[in-house]
């Protein structure tokens, strides 16, 4: 029986529809100890974070018509996770353990280090990121105290504070309580800028507040930067393996995914009501000098991505420590958190030497968005759910769906990584 026959017969036999939007009966793999609401914590911390501060300026850049991408997104991003999820239970009696391995089952060895480079490129460029936001939201809290430390001691500092959980957990559902209060600081933070944007209003010179509907020109480098907003999903199925009811992933998923994306719309809209294409990434940037309740926002939302950092890298680890046979069970217990603390101080170095040689967040975060986010939100899930599953069990309307959500990823990647190239390459040469 040929890969695509087994995985379709055992689609059918474990769940009985060929329907990929309905809730699937998933077997459970392993141990699975974390509660839905732990999952939905998890999701809403990896979704919710960075690159909401950017969408202002991703409006600022594209128009209003960023509005509609942003919903737009929000179905590509919830349709796709529930086929990525499906994906995991394609091959008969087991359960692929990551993207990589969703890679591997769809197209051999080039689906593997095809989604294992973009899988790479995000669980790292992602706290690349994040070391850069809190290095520079530190930086611009304690310079007016006279603190001669610059922005990038400040990421090398952030790096320190990251390693020490991420060395400490040893896997995801460990770290729920970061999950808890990253996602808090995260939407506490949104709410006091949306407030502080609209009382800074008034001192706004309306002839800097210049709005657009749309400017196609700066569309795929927008993808980008919303794609990186709405992106994550590598870590998904690290998270969807804990999970003690497994069938309630669709339904934790898309809540999370609405959650996040009712957010976004919030501040970008609100954002770029009040500053126009003025809006800066990150918007903290336009409401400096701080007011009280924007310093604790800052405050909030570092402590948010200093959190939400090892979730992403134990996504990486965790992947590698499986690839490798790295576990008690062949090593004795010195040897394996000595290898295993060797792999994770390799990778925070790593991350930190990167966030202080390129200390540009808002188009670090457009590169990462547009080259790696645009296919594994949109591109991916769907050309691996076809090809384990045969696009005859789709419907037309599904076809066009999936065509139109390829069409918008394969835009975004492109020309989207064209632009942040060029966009990086100003700003070395200007730095």
């Amino acid at each position: 029986m040929s890969d695509k026959a087994s995985a379709k017969h055992y689609f059918d036999h474990q769940y009985g529809s060929t329907k990929p939007e309905e809730v699937v009966d998933v077997p459970s793999h392993g141990a699975r100890s974390a509660s839905s609401v732990s999952a939905f914590w998890h999701l809403l911390c990896i979704l919710a974070g960075s690159g909401s501060l950017s969408l202002p300026y991703v409006l600022g850049n594209a128009g209003w018509i960023g509005v509609i991408i942003i919903a737009l997104c929000t179905l590509f991003a919830v349709y796709n996770n529930v086929l990525l999820v499906r994906c995991l239970y394609a091959i008969p009696d087991r359960r692929l353990n990551s993207y990589t391995e969703i890679g591997q089952a769809s197209f051999g060895l080039a689906g593997k280090v095809a989604v294992w480079f973009f899988h790479n490129s995000i669980v790292i460029g992602g706290p690349i990121v994040y070391m850069i936001l809190s290095g520079s939201n530190i930086y611009s809290l304690v310079q007016p105290l006279g603190v001669t430390l610059t922005k990038e001691h400040w990421i090398m500092i952030c790096t320190a504070l990251v390693y020490f959980p991420f060395v400490t957990f040893r896997n995801i559902k460990e770290v729920t309580i970061l999950s808890f209060f990253g996602a808090f600081a995260t939407v506490f933070a949104i709410i006091v800028v949306v407030v502080v944007s609209f009382m800074d209003l008034k001192n706004v010179d309306p002839a800097t507040r210049n709005h657009t509907f749309v400017n196609w020109g700066q569309i795929p480098l927008s993808l980008g930067s919303i794609g990186f907003s709405f992106g994550g999903n590598v870590v998904f199925p690290h998270v969807e393996a804990t999970m003690k009811n497994p069938k309630a992933w669709n339904k934790v998923m898309s809540l999370s995914v609405s959650t996040v994306s009712v957010l976004y719309l919030l501040i970008a809209i609100c954002g770029y009501y009040v500053f126009g294409d003025g809006a800066k990434a990150p918007i903290f940037e336009n409401l400096m000098p701080y007011n009280a309740a924007t310093i604790v926002a800052v405050i909030l939302i570092t402590i948010h991505v200093l959190l939400a950092a090892p979730i992403f890298l134990l996504g990486f680890v965790n992947e590698v420590e499986h690839n490798f046979r790295i576990d008690q069970e062949r090593f004795s217990t010195i040897n394996y958190y000595l290898i295993r603390t060797t792999i994770r101080s390799a990778t925070v170095f790593f991350v930190g030497l990167i966030a202080v040689i390129v200390p540009f967040f808002g188009d670090f975060m457009s590169l990462i968005g547009a080259l790696s986010e645009c296919m594994t939100v949109f591109v991916l899930p769907v050309v691996c759910y076809v090809k384990l599953f045969g696009w005859k069990r789709c419907n037309i309307p599904q076809l066009v769906w999936f065509a139109l959500t390829i069409a918008v990823g394969l835009v975004g990647c492109i020309w989207g990584s064209i632009d942040a190239v060029i966009t990086l390459k100003h700003r070395f040469e200007n730095k």
